[in-house]
């Protein structure tokens, strides 16, 4: 049986995501969007076929949308970055300690 519409704007957004957690999650939210979206385009009389197409078409561009969430969904990138910043800090908080054992031992 091939695919819907949704279906296979669904697989794309989703092939931009890595953890199998987070493509799941990610596409029964968007699916909730999409059906809500269906109902209400079909409460303006529209055919099946016209309102999934309408409904996919208002949800914007697959890719997009995977590259902006897949950015999101990085927890590990995420938690470098906060790693990096926490010992950058550190250090310099050290090297300041440092600086001032050295200078009020040079004065004393």
């Amino acid at each position: 049986m091939p695919k819907t519409q949704t279906e296979q704007w669904l697989d794309q957004v989703c092939s931009h995501l890595y953890w199998q957690r987070h493509r799941n999650a990610i596409r029964q939210e968007l699916s909730a969007h999409l059906d809500d979206r269906i109902r209400m385009l079909r409460l303006q009389g529209l055919t099946e076929e016209e309102t999934e197409r309408q409904a996919v078409l208002s949800m914007g561009d697959p890719d997009e949308l995977g590259r902006a969430l897949a950015e999101l969904y990085r927890p590990m990138r995420r938690f470098l970055l906060w790693l990096v910043t926490v010992l950058l800090w550190a250090g310099a908080a050290i090297l300041a300690l440092c600086l001032l054992f050295y200078l009020t031992q040079k004065g004393g």
